[in-house]
C-alpha cells in the first residue's frame, strides 16, 4: 500500500457514508453524491464500476429492510418483466438513438413531472381546512389506472421499518407496471440512468415510505446486478475495486440506517416533496448532461 491509499480509503468512507444517508431517507440518490466527488478521487470508469458495485449491496439490504411479503412482489413483477423485454431492444438500438439526446428529454420529463408534483403538493398546503381530504382523492386519480389502495398488506414491514402503522400499497394495473419496466430498460440500456423513471412510476403510485423502499430496492437491486454484469462484460474495472468497497460499504450501510431514521420523521407528504426535489436535482443533472 502506498501512503495515500489510507487516506483514499478514508475520503471514500466519508463519501459513501453520506450518500447512504440520502438513500436511507428517500429509498435513492446515493449516485447522485458519489459520482460527483468519486472522480475527483478515481479514474471515472472505477468510479462507476465501485458505485455499481456498493449499490447492489444497499439494494439488497433495502428490499429486505422494508420488505412487505407479497405487495413487493406484485408491485415489482411486472416492472421486472418489461425490463427481462426490454435491456435487449435498448441495446439494439443503441447505435439508432443518439444516448445524449434521450437522456436531455429524459431530463426534461423528469423535471416536468416533479415540478408539477412539487405544485400540486403546494397547492395542497394552501388548501382550506377541510378541503384537504378531497384534495388528496382528487390526486389519487392521478395514479396509473386500475389502481387501488390496500391496507394491512404491509403491516409486518410498517413495524419492522420503525414506520409505525403498515403502508398503503397500491395495486395497479399490470401493464402500466410492464411498459414502466420496458421504459426503463430501453433507458438503461442507453443511458445507464433508468433509476429516474421507477421513482416517478412508484411516486405516481403515492405508496407510503416502506412499500416505496422495498419496491425500489427490490427493482434497483436486480438493475444493478445487469449493470455490473455489462460492466465486467464491457472490461471494466469491476473486480479491481474490491480493496475500495471494503471502505465503502459499510459507511454506505452506517449511512443508510442513519437516513432511514431520519425518514422515518417524514409525513406521507413531506417524504412525497423530498423525493419530488430530488427528482428535479436529478432531471436537471441530466439536462445539463446532455447539453453540456
Amino acid at each position: 500500500m502506498t501512503a495515500v491509499e489510507p487516506l483514499l480509503a478514508l475520503a471514500v468512507a466519508a463519501i459513501f457514508l453520506a450518500g447512504g444517508i440520502v438513500k436511507g431517507a428517500l429509498g435513492f440518490g446515493l449516485p447522485l453524491v458519489t459520482i460527483a466527488v468519486l472522480p475527483f478521487l478515481v479514474p471515472v470508469e472505477a468510479a462507476i464500476g465501485l458505485n455499481a458495485l456498493v449499490l447492489v449491496v444497499v439494494n439488497a439490504l433495502q428490499a429486505w429492510r422494508y420488505w412487505v411479503p407479497g405487495a413487493i412482489w406484485r408491485l415489482a413483477a411486472p416492472v421486472i418483466a418489461g425490463l427481462v423485454v426490454a435491456i435487449p431492444v435498448g441495446v439494439a438500438l443503441a447505435s439508432a438513438i443518439p444516448p445524449r439526446a434521450l437522456l436531455g428529454l429524459l431530463g426534461l420529463f423528469v423535471m416536468g413531472f416533479a415540478l408539477y408534483g412539487l405544485a400540486q403538493a403546494w397547492r395542497a398546503g394552501r388548501a382550506p381546512e377541510g378541503a384537504t381530504d378531497g384534495a388528496t382523492d382528487g390526486a389519487a386519480d392521478g395514479a396509473p389506472d386500475g389502481a387501488t389502495t390496500t391496507a394491512g398488506a404491509g403491516a409486518a414491514a410498517g413495524a419492522a421499518a420503525g414506520a409505525g402503522a403498515g403502508p398503503a400499497v397500491r395495486a395497479p394495473r399490470a401493464g402500466a407496471g410492464f411498459a414502466t419496466g420496458i421504459a426503463g430498460g430501453v433507458v438503461g440500456a442507453l443511458t445507464s440512468a433508468p433509476g429516474p423513471i421507477f421513482v416517478m412510476y412508484f411516486t405516481a403510485l403515492r405508496l407510503e415510505r416502506a412499500a416505496f423502499m422495498g419496491v425500489l430496492g427490490l427493482v434497483m437491486g436486480l438493475v444493478g446486478v445487469v449493470l455490473l454484469g455489462s460492466l465486467a462484460v464491457a472490461g471494466a474495472p469491476v473486480g479491481q475495486n474490491g480493496v475500495l468497497a471494503l471502505a465503502a460499504v459499510p459507511p454506505a450501510f452506517a449511512g443508510f440506517w442513519t437516513g432511514g431514521r431520519l425518514g422515518a420523521r417524514f409525513s406521507i407528504q413531506g417524504f412525497r416533496i423530498a423525493v419530488l426535489s430530488l427528482l428535479t436535482v436529478l432531471g436537471s443533472i441530466m439536462l445539463y448532461r446532455a447539453i453540456g
